[in-house]
């Protein structure tokens, strides 16, 4: 199972979580077109959740 989590902030990053899923796609709804989006995954198993990734950037069509 994967934690998504997303920021519009970089400075500091400020994190909110966005969806919990075990596909390896997601579609992140309510965007604003052309602003900036930070997202990071973690991993959650049996030894319960790693650390976030590193951030990916993108923006909103």
């Amino acid at each position: 199972m994967y934690q998504v989590y997303m920021s519009t902030s970089n400075d500091p990053f400020k994190w909110e979580l966005v969806a919990v899923t075990t596909k390896s796609r997601l579609d992140v709804d309510s965007l604003q077109p052309g602003t900036f989006y930070w997202f990071a995954v973690s991993a959650v198993g049996a030894a319960g959740a790693s650390s976030k990734s590193d951030p990916a950037q993108a923006m909103a069509a």
